[in-house]
């Protein structure tokens, strides 16, 4: 039937982590990534109290701090129903605090990851760890390399991304003609933004064309690459003469790019224990690690109880200095 979506969203509900991809035809299209560690996510109510009128910050009753959006019509000291806006976001030397706005109504906690995306145009999968990796199947693990490198092919090309306090940005190079390279840049990166996630200010800079119409064609492709990638509400200037196209994308969530980056340690810890649960075997499951995942991990013995639990073995920890970050491994 024309017209019905074929995309669905890849659910799973991992240790430490909730994650979705959209996948279509065996690509990701897009992703969303939440954590335990996260705090309160976007949409929940929480119970709040607002302790600094002036700097308008609020402290939810399990003690994160909160920047309202508006200064609520309450004295400083006052108990209401706070609506988080924008997940606490990490960035390079600080955190983000979350943002919220002051709401009637008691609180109110947010359905599963699966159960809000089921409300959405497309179907809904969940997966378990004893089942096919259908999201790794799809280019999971190679996904998150581009998001940690910032390195992103596409056909004669690459994106080169940067995370800068102001915005996102995105580098075109390759070898083909500018007016090639540029059109195939931009729906490069308007595909990397959907699948990484990304929000907040973002620019490309392509290469520079003079003509009026072949700046149209970026403009164009950009658009249609967002369209098939099925990206919601967004913004953007024209390509102006120095191949600089600005875009404003609705920023909720920490990014996977910056989940990757700004929080290395915690992505390959709970890298590794989506791995640990997929181990085969019997016995004492060991999980190698760089040491700084280890200490995560220790510091963390819910999460091993959790394993535990869900692989019916016992779990030990093991050290192992000489392995990257990311090359931690189960066995």
């Amino acid at each position: 039937m024309r017209g019905v979506p074929l995309a669905e969203w890849l659910v799973e509900q991992g240790i430490g982590e909730a994650r979705a991809a959209l996948v279509d035809a065996g690509v990701i299209l897009q992703t969303r990534v939440e954590r335990s560690i996260d705090g309160h996510l976007p949409g929940a109510r929480v119970a709040a109290r607002l302790v600094d009128a002036h700097a308008r910050l609020a402290r939810s009753d399990d003690g994160q701090i909160l920047l309202l959006t508006h200064k609520p019509q309450i004295s400083e000291g006052s108990d209401f129903t706070a609506e988080i806006r924008r997940a606490a976001i990490a960035e390079a030397g600080l955190v983000k605090r979350a943002t919220a706005f002051a709401v009637d109504g008691a609180p109110a906690p947010l359905p599963p990851l699966a159960e809000r995306l089921a409300t959405g145009a497309f179907a809904v999968r969940t997966s378990a760890a004893h089942a096919a990796d259908a999201l790794e199947g799809a280019g999971w693990s190679e996904l998150w390399a581009e998001a940690a490198s910032g390195l992103i092919p596409f056909t004669g090309g690459l994106l080169r991304l940067s995370l800068t306090p102001a915005m996102a940005v995105f580098d075109i190079d390759g070898n083909a003609s500018p007016g090639d390279l540029a059109v195939n840049g931009a729906a490069a990166a308007a595909a990397a933004i959907l699948r990484m996630g990304l929000g907040g200010g973002i620019v490309i800079d392509c290469p520079r064309v003079a003509d009026k119409a072949a700046r149209a064609a970026i403009d164009a492709a950009f658009d249609a690459a967002w369209q098939a990638g099925h990206g919601g509400h967004y913004e953007r200037t024209a390509t102006s003469g120095f191949g600089l196209l600005h875009i404003i994308v609705p920023r909720y969530m920490p990014s996977i790019a910056e989940r990757a980056r700004f929080d290395r340690v915690a992505s390959a810890a709970i890298a590794l224990l989506r791995r640990a649960e997929r181990a085969n075997g019997t016995g004492i499951l060991t999980l190698h690690a760089h040491p700084a995942v280890i200490d995560w991990l220790r510091a963390r013995a819910a999460l091993l109880d959790e394993l535990a639990a869900r692989t019916g073995r016992a779990i030990d920890l093991s050290s192992a200095g000489e392995l990257d970050m990311d090359a931690g491994h189960a066995q």
